[in-house]
């Protein structure tokens, strides 16, 4: 029942997302775990729970704009979104955990892949990427129903 109707309202994936992540964020809020970010001569600390509470609040965004966009009888493409929320659910998983894709150090490992850095950049590539959907699904389904209603 659950999944027939989460495949009917493919548009809650968001808000499952946004709960899950902040969970995760308070299972681990007391952990001393930080995310460090060096920009030049710069570094700056931030708290995962900050960067998971960020994060759940923006999924909650997305699920939230779709979910009216939805009430307000807007066409949304099924599977441009369903894409949009593998790349993000996948970007975010990237950004926030990039250890589980670095292979274990007695097996190959390229050497691209030696420093998270460049994969945090490439997740974070993706996790644009994802947004840049989300704006094109959103005024797709504007300029359609603007062009249904003029003709």
């Amino acid at each position: 029942m659950f999944t027939k109707n989460l495949k009917q309202n493919y548009i809650h994936l968001f808000f499952i997302f946004s709960i899950v992540i902040l969970l995760i964020g308070l299972q681990y809020k007391g952990d001393d775990t930080t995310l460090d970010i060096n920009v030049h001569d710069t570094y700056y600390v931030i708290a995962h729970f900050h960067v998971d509470v960020v994060i759940s609040i923006f999924s909650f965004i997305i699920w939230l704009v779709y979910f009216l966009l939805s009430l307000s009888k807007f066409k949304l493409n099924k599977r441009l979104i369903t894409f949009q929320f593998f790349i993000y659910a996948l970007s975010i998983i990237g950004i926030k955990f990039p250890m589980i894709f670095i292979f274990d150090k007695n097996n190959f490992k390229p050497s691209l892949f030696q420093n998270s850095d460049f994969l945090i950049f490439i997740f974070f590539a993706l996790f644009l990427i994802s947004i840049i959907l989300f704006v094109i699904i959103v005024a797709k389904s504007i300029f359609n129903k603007l062009k249904k209603q003029h003709f």
